[in-house]
């Protein structure tokens, strides 16, 4: 199971560098900054509990 969480990290991580770096244009320091806050355990952790009617088995 941890082998998915890590696989699945990574996917979350790939979206959000993707999201941002089709935003606009920014500094390689900027997007890796903003990505670093958004992809973290404890940014993981809140947009998981701001997201009703997603659950986990």
């Amino acid at each position: 199971m941890l082998a998915l969480a890590h696989i699945g990290d990574s996917v979350y991580e790939l979206l959000t560098r993707t999201h941002l770096a089709a935003c606009g244009t920014q500094t390689a320091r900027n997007l890796h900054r903003r990505t670093v806050a958004l992809v973290c355990a404890p940014a993981q952790a809140r947009a998981g509990s701001t997201s009703p009617g997603i659950t986990t088995a």
